[in-house]
């Protein structure tokens, strides 16, 4: 779902990659008719990309490779939604360690919204979606698609207004792209929560 949500990829030609990524952006400023345009500076920071593996190997025998006409199938189908899967994981909680690349969740400067330090709250309304968006638009991101656990889909599709009716979404929210992952862990630890989700 990762890139359904909008993710890229690079092409590499090597192990590695450097790029570098804007701190600092140019500043604009107005001027009268011929005087000297005000410069100001950029700022940068170097990014190296490390190529990492993914695979999946099975082993089957020969006489279920000859006896079942659609085991290359099912065995290409299970690889392609493992590899899905793990890559969508990673992408996200990634830990960095090792042959493991680093998710969107242990990177630095990723906006955050705290349902609560103590023990994290219960949704009630799409307050914490908004927030999160306008945290995007303070920084004059874009918000892209809402990813979430199938369980956090699920309790906003019942939550219900005075009248018990569906509650209704804001138009930000109601015009998002929402994907649903079951890589998103329901089980984190958050003060004394022991089944916080991001």
């Amino acid at each position: 779902c990762i890139f359904a949500a909008g993710a890229s990829t690079i092409p590499m030609t090597s192990s590695t990659l450097k790029l570098c990524k804007t701190t600092q952006d140019v500043t604009a400023y107005w001027r009268a008719e011929g005087e000297a345009i005000t410069a100001s500076d950029m700022a940068f920071e170097p990014m190296t990309l490390t190529a990492k593996v993914l695979a999946a190997l099975v082993t089957v025998s020969i006489e279920l490779i000859e006896d079942a006409a659609n085991v290359q199938g099912l065995i290409e189908a299970s690889i392609a939604s493992a590899l899905g899967l793990e890559l969508d994981r990673v992408a996200l909680f990634g830990s960095g360690v090792g042959a493991e690349p680093l998710g969107l969740f242990g990177a630095a400067g990723v906006q955050a919204v705290d349902m609560g330090a103590t023990a994290g709250a219960a949704l009630t309304n799409y307050d914490p979606f908004i927030v999160a968006q306008g945290k995007l638009l303070d920084v004059n991101a874009v918000p892209g698609a809402i990813v979430m656990a199938p369980r956090t889909a699920t309790s906003l599709a019942l939550l219900k207004d005075t009248t018990n009716q569906p509650l209704v979404a804001p138009a930000s929210y109601a015009s998002a792209v929402k994907l649903t992952s079951n890589q998103i862990p329901v089980n984190f630890i958050h003060g004394e929560a022991h089944n916080a989700s991001v």
